[in-house]
């Protein structure tokens, strides 16, 4: 589930009018959107901009001394940089609010595998740079254990590049990759101590000190996400209150706070879920909100089993423990569509979920805007709060839904796939020309993209939810 960053919106977003008080709004979560969103982005892409040139100059300020760049200069450059982005890395993975608020977590995992990737390269290219124009190699000896400390952390990043770039080709499972992605951890500080052992441009001055407050920050971070917000979460347990079968091979698991623990969040966001019980393995994944806001200690996920870990969540039994961190993402109409805009949205399959908490939303705040649903789906069996779905028209003014159904033959509606000319049948030109929220299977999402951009649906008024780690 990941999030394409839409446009941001010329002006700030007025909430949907609420009869209920307690519906969030984005200024209540302290979510920025509009012009202070543009400044706040601007401002931290700036400091990275400014971080990495910083250790950049650190290394090619010994050029006014020569004029000159040489392979050895070279590879310190592209150590330097790609031992900076290492450092910046945790950083973008670590679900921090001021930077997740404004760009969302989505946004900022594909930055972390752009900079993970580059910084991968840099690496590589350094011994390369270095021993290549000497025809020979390092002296491998204990006494030269600088030398023998670069190498390993040499390994383990190629190591942990290949592995997430390439994860299908090594048959790698979620829980795996992501033990030998810890690496990175251990890389950072065996890079810390072979930069001050052996470089030379980092022996006094501001360069020395920028690079230590880097790697004191990254210990912090470190400290943060390994120790502190894990032992806070565990703190703030929660418990399931139901777990249901709600379609074929689909489980609605409904949360209830223990321990003082709340989730406050719009609808369309996710979370990221452990359960703490036996019966299913104790690893964390994100989910998408299913419920409504408005219900802070109370909290449900419409999970379809589709891989290792979902296919076992039917064991999950009434009374299990879990915790919830989050919310994260910015796929929420709230944020985008002005307070009276009428919408669209197009879901296939599971992909209903965020799209399901805005329809629940809406109905909640009795809002005055109306919406259309088209949702693609298999069989009605795997249907999922359909009466609920199909009942919301008394509660939405004007609201529609569409099924279209792609492997029963006897389904008297619209068969196949939600294709142009589907949408061309469905939909008025009213509603092609409205704000579009769209979650599904990747292909789906790109192809009804393609579709409703050919039906004259202007491009930055289709929202998509896009996630993977």
């Amino acid at each position: 589930m990941t999030e394409e960053a839409p446009r941001p919106a010329p002006s700030e977003p007025r909430p949907a009018p609420s009869a209920e008080p307690s519906l969030p709004t984005p200024e209540m979560l302290g979510i920025p959107s509009g012009r202070r969103r543009c400044v706040l982005a601007a401002c931290w892409v700036g400091l990275g901009v400014v971080l990495v040139a910083a250790m950049a100059w650190a290394n090619l300020r010994r050029l006014a001394g020569d004029g000159s760049l040489d392979a050895l200069n070279l590879a310190r450059l592209a150590a330097l940089l790609a031992a900076t982005l290492l450092v910046v890395q945790l950083a973008l993975s670590a679900r921090l609010g001021p930077l997740e608020k404004v760009f969302s977590l989505p946004a900022l995992l594909r930055l972390h595998a752009i900079t993970g990737a580059t910084a991968a390269t840099l690496a590589a290219l350094h011994p390369i740079i270095l021993f290549a124009p000497l025809g020979r190699g390092p002296t491998l000896s204990l006494s030269n254990w600088p030398i023998l400390l670069g190498l390993a952390a040499w390994l383990a990043v190629v190591t942990v590049a290949a592995t997430s770039i390439r994860r299908g080709f090594f048959e790698l499972s979620f829980e795996g990759w992501r033990r030998i992605h810890q690496l990175t951890f251990v890389l950072v500080a065996a890079v810390g101590v072979h930069s001050m052992a052996i470089g030379d441009d980092l022996e006094g001055g501001w360069p020395r000190a920028l690079w230590w407050g880097l790697l004191g920050a990254f210990a912090l971070l470190f400290l943060w996400v390994k120790v502190a917000k894990p032992a806070i979460l565990r703190a703030r347990p929660w418990r399931v209150a139901s777990a249901e079968t709600v379609a074929r091979d689909t489980v609605n698991v409904e949360l209830e706070s223990e321990g003082g623990s709340y989730l406050e969040h719009l609808p369309g966001q996710f979370a990221f879920l452990t359960f703490r019980g036996a019966a299913v393995p104790a690893e964390e994944h994100p989910f998408t909100i299913s419920s409504r806001p408005g219900r802070p200690q109370r909290v449900s996920f419409t999970i379809k089993g589709i891989g290792d870990f979902t296919s076992q969540l039917p064991r999950v039994r009434p009374g299990d423990r879990a915790t919830v961190e989050g919310p994260y993402g910015r796929f929420s109409h709230l944020l985008y569509a002005g307070g009276a805009e009428d919408l669209l949205f197009i879901a296939g399959g599971i992909g209903i979920t965020p799209l399901l908490s805005m329809l629940r939303f809406m109905a909640a705040a009795r809002t005055e805007r109306t919406a259309t649903l088209v949702w693609g789906n298999r069989t009605e069996g795997d249907i999922p709060f359909r009466e609920e779905i199909e009942g919301l028209g008394e509660r939405i003014p004007g609201f529609k839904v569409h099924h279209v159904l792609s492997e029963q033959e006897d389904w008297e509606g619209e068969k196949g796939f939600v294709t142009k000319e589907v949408l061309q049948r469905l939909l008025t030109a009213e509603e092609l020309r409205r704000r579009v929220f769209l979650c599904g299977p990747p292909p789906m999402m790109d192809s009804v993209t393609k579709a409703l951009t050919a039906l004259g649906t202007p491009r930055n008024r289709v929202h998509t939810e896009r996630f993977r780690l």
